[in-house]
């Protein structure tokens, strides 16, 4: 679900359920098609995209607030991947995701002091297996 083909499924089912879909994302084929969503939803120039952009950055951001709370990750929490830095680093999006994050009923005060960082390294992965090569 947190990913790009998540993102995509979830405007796909939103299409399904009657919400009219994007000429520019039908158009598309395989990998292109999440930013293609990501875009027209940041953008707010498909209502469709958009709507998908919104659900996928508050489950993101809800996850995250799981995460940090069954670890109690009070020192914070990196959030990476590839789509990561592309959402999280927009103002509305960053806000969606910092409110699903925080919004855990009695646990909210407690998640609104965890700091969250976005990872901008494209090949966080890459550098990890080199460091851990040169071990």
């Amino acid at each position: 679900m947190l990913s790009g083909p998540g993102l995509v499924a979830l405007y796909r089912f939103l299409v399904g359920d009657g919400h009219p879909p994007s000429p520019e994302v039908e158009a598309a084929e395989g990998a292109a098609v999440a930013p293609i969503v990501s875009s027209l939803g940041r953008s707010g120039a498909h209502p469709t995209c958009a709507k998908a952009l919104s659900a996928f950055v508050e489950v993101y951001g809800s996850e995250a607030g799981n995460v940090a709370l069954t670890y109690v990750a009070t020192g914070g929490i990196y959030v990476a991947g590839g789509i990561a830095p592309d959402l999280l680093v927009h103002a509305p999006q960053a806000a969606a995701f910092r409110a699903a994050f925080d919004g855990k009923g009695r646990f909210s005060d407690l998640l609104a002091k965890i700091p969250v960082a976005v990872v901008i390294t494209q090949d966080l992965g890459l550098l990890g297996a080199a460091l851990e090569a040169s071990g």
